[in-house]
């Protein structure tokens, strides 16, 4: 959340026929922000900055809403689906 260029992002787990397990980024950016290859980059880059390599996300997804339950939280199991 802490990028200048991310207004809301959710990471989950996802299956990975290498590694078992990868964490990907579903990252919904501000509106004056173009997504790219070169953010997803960075956004990659930023979270490694500051978490443990192992739990940065290898992936980034862009979307244009995360899909939230009815309490508000985030749907994992439809962003997993997706």
């Amino acid at each position: 959340m802490m990028h200048p260029a991310i207004y809301d992002v959710v990471v989950i787990s996802v299956d990975d026929l290498k590694r078992g397990q990868q964490f990907k980024a579903v990252v919904r950016v501000k509106p004056e922000v173009r997504e790219c290859s070169d953010l997803a980059a960075d956004i990659i880059d930023y979270a490694r900055d500051r978490v443990a390599h192992e739990k940065a996300p290898q992936r980034v997804d862009f979307v244009n809403d995360i899909p939230r339950t009815a309490a508000g939280e985030f749907d994992r199991r439809e962003l997993e689906l997706s």
